[in-house]
């Protein structure tokens, strides 16, 4: 189906890079319905071997990972976090999506998304994304007009 959203969980490739980050992890969907502590947990039981999950997507798997780690709110200093941490960084500055966007939406949220690594501190945070229904129906509402 591809992108519905400039946010890094708007297409189907994060998505499918998510489902499998949480299916070795041994959590199925809806991801929502186990503990926050029970997925960090997990998270944290396996963040060795997280990416190389995400190695053969690479930016967005970067991103990805990334996100998931301080949506959880994976304490900073565990080993290897830094380094998810600077790789979602990296993959977020070097997005080729948000270099080349006319609009520059995506360009924001990479920008967004940098600042929330900058400033993570360890504490779960939220990242804004849009889901593919809200997006549906911003477009029926538009026509509406």
């Amino acid at each position: 189906m591809g992108w519905w959203s400039e946010t890094i969980m708007g297409g189907d490739t994060p998505l499918d890079i998510q489902s499998a980050i949480y299916n070795d992890l041994g959590i199925k969907y809806p991801y929502e319905d186990t503990p926050l502590l029970t997925r960090k947990n997990a998270f944290m039981k396996h963040i060795k071997q997280l990416p190389c999950l995400v190695a053969p997507h690479e930016n967005i798997g970067a991103q990805v990972l990334g996100l998931i780690a301080m949506e959880l709110g994976v304490p900073r200093d565990s080993d290897p976090i830094e380094e998810i941490l600077q790789d979602a960084k990296h993959s977020a500055i070097y997005d080729e999506w948000a270099l080349e966007d006319a609009n520059g939406k995506r360009r924001e949220y990479m920008i967004t998304f940098v600042k929330a690594i900058d400033n993570y501190t360890g504490d779960p945070i939220q990242i804004e994304s849009k889901e593919l229904f809200e997006v549906m129906q911003e477009h029926l509402n538009a026509k509406n007009l």
